[in-house]
Formats: structure tokens, sequence, C-alpha cells
């Protein structure tokens, strides 16, 4: 019988600690992620991404860490230049006293590659990243967007196992920040490559992403693929973060296969269940569900799987592909995000979403 060999992840972090002057920064963090894969650490400021990110790349040094691996090459102690990772950072740091040529050379350079095969390589990336015409154009003549590419071509060149993205998208306007969006995933699955990105941008990791690992206060609150992520949050912190701002708290009262039914204050609600342990019967928990998810309508909708409610509109945002209406329920206050202008002036509506259109989880902290 053969001899199963288990190929190395691209990255295999264990257990990583970090502090900074005696504040936990990564709290016990563990993360692996395989060749090939687009992962994006989605987080607000504060949630310690960026501090993981500096970690694997060989910025900072952990103050402890089980297992820290690339490719199957223990780093720990390893200095940045190094390691088999190359980052692509916001602002790009870009040499602006050479030309683009020059500067998607310049890693090659640094690691002793000689002029003619720095050339030939700083050709294909620029090729890579359509701009093989800009190669003795100088940094100051490029758009936002082609110094963008400038700095994936010269962090490509160097055929990193990992590339590090750190908040890349965050210097552009907001156009050409979906173009580019399209552009890097294209070329990340063009290549086959492994990418690690950082942002604060829900959009841009649902976009971009195979999987997605959302943190907070240091800790991974949870990986899983973006429609894992945005559809069924493990814990209340996900679902506001990820948008869900229609929360209800109160207590599971029933358990039926896939459907949970949430007291809420009398008022009995039916969704299903996202949390990362089963429900249990009393069992403090949360409701939420995504304002595109309510239907509005004068009349209620009514049958299996539906929640439905008495309320009143009170107000209306337009927000030009969409109308948010905030309307007054039996439930509390509830934001539904409707097509066109919505609806204008106080009025009676009833508002409905089906159970599973609805997430529910466990109040409170994520475990230790």
């Amino acid at each position: 019988m053969s001899e199963v060999v288990e190929i190395a992840a691209a990255l295999d972090a264990v257990d990583i600690l970090h502090q900074y002057s005696g504040v936990t920064a990564l709290d016990h963090v563990s993360l692996r992620v395989q060749e090939g894969e687009f992962l994006t650490i989605l987080g607000p400021s504060g949630s310690g991404k960026t501090t993981l990110l500096r970690i694997i790349g060989g910025f900072e040094t952990p103050v402890a860490a089980q297992r820290l691996s690339i490719a199957g090459i223990d780093v720990r102690g390893l200095p940045a230049n190094h390691r088999e990772v190359a980052t692509v950072f916001q602002h790009y740091a870009l040499f602006p006293h050479m030309s683009v040529g020059q500067n998607v050379e310049y890693g090659l350079k640094v690691r002793g590659v000689m002029p003619a095969g720095r050339r030939k390589r700083a050709e294909e990336g620029l090729r890579l990243v359509r701009l093989s015409d800009k190669y003795d154009r100088r940094i100051h003549q490029l758009s936002g967007g082609e110094r963008q590419r400038v700095a994936f071509a010269r962090a490509l060149v160097t055929e990193p196992r990992i590339l590090l993205l750190d908040e890349p998208m965050g210097a552009l306007d907001e156009k050409l920040r979906r173009e580019m969006q399209v552009e890097v995933r294209a070329l990340q699955r063009h290549l086959k490559a492994t990418f690690i990105q950082v942002t604060h941008s829900q959009e841009e990791a649902l976009t971009m992403s195979d999987r997605i690992a959302v943190m907070h206060r240091g800790r991974i609150e949870q990986l899983g693929t973006p429609a894992d992520i945005f559809d069924r949050p493990a814990t209340r912190f996900v679902a506001a973060f990820m948008g869900m701002t229609n929360l209800i708290d109160g207590t599971v009262s029933g358990i039926d296969g896939k459907i949970t039914q949430l007291d809420a204050a009398g008022q009995l609600l039916l969704g299903t269940w996202t949390g990362p342990r089963p429900p249990a019967l009393g069992q403090p928990a949360f409701a939420a569900i995504h304002p595109q998810r309510i239907a509005i309508d004068p009349s209620a909708r009514t049958g299996n799987g539906w929640n439905c409610f008495g309320g009143q509109a009170l107000s209306a945002a337009y927000r030009g592909a969409h109308t948010d209406i905030q309307v007054s329920s039996q439930i509390g206050p509830l934001t539904a995000a409707v097509a066109g202008m919505g609806i204008s002036g106080a009025v009676a509506v009833s508002v409905g979403w089906r159970a599973e259109d609805c997430a529910m989880g466990p109040a409170g902290e994520l475990d230790s």
C-alpha cells in the first residue's frame, strides 16, 4: 500500500501570540492557507489583522508561536528578506527616482540576479499587469491604477510562495478600486498563486476571496467562504460587521431540525442557526437579517418559513440603487433596503423575511 504524502500548506500558523506594551494584539491565533488560495483577513482597525500580516511577512516577531511555516519551512526567527514572500503596500513604496522597469527589477537586483535576467523578468512582470509599454516611464507619469500594477509586478517577479497585500486598494478612488478588485483576482487565478490580503472593506473581501478570516480583538471570529461569512455569521459581531444591521436579541424557544425559534420580548421569530455549536432551549441568542432580505409591503406575506410583522414606515433614505426604509415594527426598529424610490412619508406597512434569510447565533463574546 502506497504511503500518503501530505502536501505542505502555503502557510501554517499555529497559536500565534503577540503583545504591544502588555496589550494583546494577537490572542493565540491559528491560520492555515492552502497553495493557490486567495484568503482575505478582514476586520476593523485594531482587530489584529495587520499585525498578523506583518508577522507572516517577517516584519514583526511574535511573543510566541507554536508553528509558523511557509511551504513547509519553519520561518520563526527568519528575517523578511529570507522568506519566500513579497508584499504590496497601500502606498506602493515605489522609488520616484527610478524608471518603472528599474522599480520592477529592484527586488531581483537585491537578490543578485544579473542585469540581463532582471530585464527579461521585469518585462514579463509588466506584461502580466498590462504595462508592457511603460518600462522606461517615470513613476510620476503613471496614474494611481498604473502605479498599483507596477507594485504588483515588482512583487511578482521575485516569484514568492505567498503574496501579501496590505490594503492595496486603499489609496484608489471607488471606481478604480472596483476595477482593480476584478483585475487582481483575475491575475491571481491566472498565476494560480497564493495571495493573503488584509482589508477593512467587506465588499473587497467578498468580491476577491476564496475564504475570509474575520478578526475581532486579536482573534479570528469566523473563517469561511464569502457566502458563509455574509449569510451565515457565527457570532453577533460578524453579523453586524457584515452589514446585518437588523439585530434582535432573545432566547431560543424551539428547535425543529434546521429551523430555530427565537422568543424576542414575546414575539416569535424563525431562523437558521449559524452559531459554532448547536443551539439549546433557553439559550440567549440573536437574530440577524440583511436589510435587502426584508420584504416591505402593505399586505403581510404568509406561509411556512416566513416571519411577518406589522409596522409603520417612518423615513426613507435614497441610496441610488436602493432606498433604505426605516420601519417601526412589532419587534423593534428595522431597516429594509428596497429597489427604486421606495415609500415616502409615514404609512402602515408589513415587513417579512424568510427563515433561511434570518441568521441566529449565541449571544455574547466568542468562547475562549
